[in-house]
């Protein structure tokens, strides 16, 4: 899990999805999908950008904003 802002937290899971929160609401307001296996690992940068790691053994990065990838994936 990771702290986007204020009122939105990320979290992931073996759905090979990253959901973001609002945590105020308890409500899911956007699922972020592409990995091919369950995500483990989560982290936010300076920018609000989502970086996260998956059994795939690739690495992705996330715009919150648009829910789109930064960049291609590492592997």
């Amino acid at each position: 899990m990771a702290v986007i802002d204020n009122n939105v937290i990320a979290s992931s899971g073996e759905d090979c999805t990253v959901k973001l929160w609002d945590w105020e609401r308890g409500e899911c307001i956007k699922t972020l999908i592409a990995h091919g296996n369950a995500v483990w690992g989560l982290s936010k940068d300076k920018m609000g950008n989502v970086a996260t790691a998956s059994w795939d053994k690739t690495v992705l990065i996330w715009s919150v904003n648009d829910g789109k990838k930064e960049i291609p994936k590492i592997k």
